[in-house]
């Protein structure tokens, strides 16, 4: 029997791609080139050396580094060969690591929720594995398997059907989703109180619990607002540094700080805010000097071949610790803590007595020990004295009585990463052991050490050098690993955070689901978005006046077309700007309209366009049309519309226009459904009033001085008038009459009683003589 040919052309896919030696780029949980045998890749950026992990088993699998390596994490054949395939095409794309690894984890759940053959899936059974959640991921997967013929061609139908129409057809959700770009200025006092607090608490040195990681991300809000900056995916790559100011004369200085660039942007001198500066210094300080600790971890972690002297530089250690160190020779990692403050003076652990009868047994002795026996395997030793080859307990609990692993690390676990502190299963491990056990920690969480990525691929940071290079005990204070980004020894005194967790947790922090706010005594319905930022920084640079030119440099931008969207002025603020570009216009043999669209766009940089009835102030390159009327003149009562007084021809077309409508109204007064349509009389009312609106425009245009613009504030309703010749900007309020009076009066036209017609005597005299009547 024939296999299916779908089957059939999976299977060739397959083999075509199996051919091939090797992918360099691609490696397996031991660092060699992948096979389609491994259910774990890695793609190693040949630019940057970035490590992306990449499962290829089945959706849902937890953990980090060689979980998802089990055979029941496999997917069925051929499909989990066919994802291995598709992980190559994607990593061609020109996306994120992010998106990529997204769009395969969307296949991945598809194949691994879908009964049945892939070529037997339709529209309803892709819902079916998702359960709801978005499917536009895997509308690519799909394009993939058509493009090689693995599904029928019907689904181009499961991708129209799986696409969401998300267009706004009236405009009002458009307008919404605007709104909710810009942050709220009470968000943006609240985090500004909470970081005056955190960080002057942390100064004094009178801390709470917390008050590290909410001063981080506060501090990430407090530079968005002082510069327009991308915080994810710039903030967290900032080298250490302190804030440096220019001046030039008798000038005011100019403050900036060395900025990583992102999206192709270069990095550059950054200008923060004269006001916001002195709040920006103090962070910086203080950021500076706490995380030189992680800083000089990270600089061990590259090279632990160094002296003491040499990674510690300029550090600051306290005499009675530099006296029991020796700084020209290399220590290990918990003489280097011990430098850096991160134990007591004399703080001690227990270590496995060389010199006791017990010398070769197990720590774990039988029961018919006596205590006294059991006590003298262990000797009190200080933490400076330690050597790599001593033994301590291997049990990760705390234990004030006997202290060891939980005192060197400061963290608990359990578990999986609990049985790799116990290799020989005899409850004792070497210092040495326990330093080969972070360092292959730090290459399993932080597979690009010792360089540091955010959520771009392009901007990079070299650890020892960052200004966050903060460690787990830092951020997340003494708790249980599985609660401090899991991975071993995540509140440790030796673990260092990516900056793209810094970035991850603090977005979430102060988001929808953080308690960042609640924490301070904020209602729970306060929350923020980084990029809110940007867009409140970008409008009140725009309303400040500043040229866009330089808001697009500002903010980290090629083209300032995009610096629109980030701009949020209300249409009120728009017009009352028009009046400070316009010049008086001199005679020409132009339209008046292409002359008032020249002077808006070469003096403003605003967007202007030439429409049938005047400017439109929207940039519709970017941004194309979306507003609907229900006249024939389309941009009529849009708020991007401008009108000039003296446009003949403008005036012309609104003029024919008013007629039609008014046509329109008086035929809908007579139609008989209108006693009984309630859409209808809604429309009756709002139309009648928005067709006086356009009579007394036409009426504007004709009178004002010529060149004057004319727009129209809806909310309020009213005329804004710019006056070229003064520099003036007029309000004239609408003159709207009772339009539901109007409605009133042609119902009751309609409710009349209808008079009943003559009767036409030659007719009746004329059936009578045919013995006939009317009725018959």
């Amino acid at each position: 029997m024939a296999l299916n040919k779908y089957l059939d052309r999976t299977e060739a896919l397959i083999k075509q791609y199996k051919e091939i030696d090797t992918f360099e780029q691609f490696k397996d949980v031991t660092g060699k080139p992948a096979t389609f045998d491994d259910l774990i890749w890695f793609y190693v950026d040949p630019n940057t050396g970035r490590k992306t992990r990449i499962l290829t088993g089945r959706h849902g699998t937890k953990g980090h580094s060689t979980a998802g390596t089990g055979a029941e994490n496999a997917l069925p054949k051929p499909y989990g060969d066919l994802v291995k395939v598709y992980i190559i095409e994607v990593f061609n794309l020109s996306l994120s690591s992010s998106e990529k690894t997204a769009l395969i984890g969307s296949a991945r759940k598809l194949l691994s929720s879908m009964h049945g053959h892939l070529y037997q899936q339709n529209t309803s059974s892709i819902f079916d594995c998702f359960h709801g959640s978005r499917t536009d991921r895997v509308i690519r997967f799909i394009d993939f398997c058509e493009r090689h013929g693995l599904v029928p061609k019907n689904s181009q139908q499961i991708r129209a059907l799986l696409k969401k129409d998300d267009r706004d057809r009236t405009g009002h959700e458009l307008d919404s989703k605007r709104r909710q770009k810009m942050a709220n200025e009470g968000v943006i006092k609240a985090i500004g109180g909470v970081y005056a607090k955190t960080i002057n608490s942390l100064i004094n040195k009178r801390p709470e619990a917390g008050y590290f990681r909410d001063a981080f991300a506060s501090f990430m809000a407090l530079l968005c607002v002082a510069s327009p900056n991308r915080a994810a995916a710039e903030v967290p790559l900032l080298p250490n540094q302190k804030l440096m100011s220019y001046s030039e004369g008798d000038q005011p200085k100019v403050f900036y700080l060395d900025w990583p660039g992102s999206k192709g942007f270069q990095d550059n001198h950054n200008h923060i805010l004269r006001d916001l500066a002195p709040w920006v210094q103090k962070g910086l300080d203080y950021f500076s000097k706490a995380c030189q600790p992680g800083r000089i971890v990270a600089r061990y972690y590259i090279n632990p071949d160094q002296k003491l002297s040499a990674l510690l530089g300029d550090f600051p250690v306290e005499p009675e610790r530099k006296a029991r160190l020796a700084l020209n020779k290399k220590p290990h990692l918990f003489h280097l803590g011990y430098a850096l403050g991160f134990y007591d003076i004399d703080d001690e652990v227990y270590v496995y007595s060389e010199d006791s009868s017990f010398k070769k047994r197990p720590y774990r002795l039988n029961s018919d020990d006596s205590l006294g026996k059991r006590t003298s395997c262990w000797r009190p030793q200080k933490i400076s004295d330690l050597q790599t080859e001593d033994l301590i307990s291997s049990n990760p609990v705390k234990n004030p009585a006997r202290p060891g692993l939980y005192k060197l690390l400061n963290c608990s676990f359990q578990g999986k990463n609990a049985k790799k502190f116990d290799p020989n299963n005899n409850r004792l491990i070497s210092v040495g052991e326990i330093e080969s056990l972070l360092f292959e920690s730090l290459r399993q969480s932080f597979p690009s050490f010792p360089l540091g990525f955010s959520t771009s691929d392009q901007g990079q940071i070299k650890m020892d050098t960052a200004l966050f290079c903060v460690l787990g005990h830092q951020y997340y204070g003494c708790v249980a690993f599985f609660e401090a980004g899991g991975s071993l020894g995540g509140s440790s005194f030796y673990k260092v955070l990516t900056p793209k967790n810094l970035a991850h947790n603090a977005a979430f922090d102060v988001g929808r689901r953080g308690s960042f706010f609640m924490r301070h005594g904020f209602p729970s319905c306060f929350f923020l978005n980084f990029h809110q930022l940007r867009h409140y920084a970008n409008t009140l640079a725009d309303r400040s006046g500043i040229p866009n030119e330089i808001i697009t440099a500002w903010s980290g931008r090629k083209s300032r077309e995009q610096t629109y969207e980030y701009i949020h002025t209300s249409h009120a603020e728009r017009a009352s700007r028009v009046k400070e570009v316009h010049t008086t216009i001199n005679e020409t043999t132009q339209p008046i309209r292409w002359v008032s669209m020249d002077d808006i766009e070469r003096e403003l940089n605003l967007p202007a366009s030439v429409t049938s009835t005047g400017i439109c102030t929207q940039l519709l390159i970017t941004s194309p049309c979306d507003y609907l009327n229900d006249f024939v003149s389309n941009c009529f009562l849009c708020p991007n519309s401008c009108h000039v007084a003296g446009d003949q021809n403008a005036i012309d077309f609104l003029d024919r226009d008013h007629r039609f409508q008014c046509r329109r109204l008086e035929t809908v007064e007579k139609d008989t459904r209108l006693t009984v349509s309630k859409a209808m009389q809604d429309w009756l009312i709002t139309h009648t009033r928005n067709t006086e609106i356009l009579s007394q425009l036409i009426q504007l245009m004709k009178e004002a001085p010529k060149g004057t613009v004319i727009t129209f504030n809806k909310k309020a309703a009213q005329f804004n008038l710019v006056d070229v010749q003064t520099k003036q900007i007029e309000h004239i309020t609408a003159k709207l009459s009772n339009a539901e009076h109007a409605l009133n009066k042609a119902l009751e036209e309609h409710n009349k009683p209808k008079k009943q017609p003559e009767s036409n005597k030659r007719l009746i005299n004329l059936l009578a003589t045919y013995n006939l009547t009317e009725t018959d």
